[in-house]
C-alpha cells in the first residue's frame, strides 16, 4: 500500500462484477506490528474488530453486525489510558462515557 500498511483478506464473487470481502481481514503497520483484525460477511464487517497502535498497544475494540457498530466499544490512548466506552445498537449510540450520552450500566 502507498502508506506502507499491508492488508490481507479473503474474497468471494459478489452479485455484481466485483468480488466482495468475505472472511478474516488483517492489516499490519509498516514496522510489521499488527494494525487491525476483523472479519467480513458478504462485503460487510461482521463480528469482533480490534485496532492496535504501531507500538503494539490496543487502540480500539468493538463489534460489527452486518456492517454496523453493535455492542460495547472501547478505545485507549497509546499509553493505555481508556478514552471511552460506548454501547451501540445497529449503528446507533445507546450509551457512553461522553457527557452528551446516557451513561452505560
Amino acid at each position: 500500500m502507498e502508506d506502507g500498511t499491508r492488508r490481507q483478506w479473503c474474497e468471494r464473487p459478489g452479485n455484481g462484477e466485483e468480488p466482495v470481502k468475505h472472511g478474516p481481514f488483517q492489516s499490519w503497520h509498516p514496522n510489521g506490528q499488527i494494525a487491525s483484525q476483523s472479519s467480513y460477511v458478504d462485503g460487510l464487517q461482521h463480528g469482533p474488530m480490534t485496532l492496535w497502535f504501531e507500538c503494539g498497544q490496543k487502540s480500539q475494540e468493538g463489534e460489527f453486525k452486518q456492517g454496523l457498530a453493535h455492542g460495547r466499544w472501547k478505545a485507549w490512548l497509546e499509553d493505555g489510558t481508556r478514552i471511552y466506552i460506548m454501547d451501540f445498537r445497529h449503528g446507533e449510540i445507546v450509551c457512553g462515557e461522553d457527557p452528551l450520552q446516557p451513561r452505560c450500566r
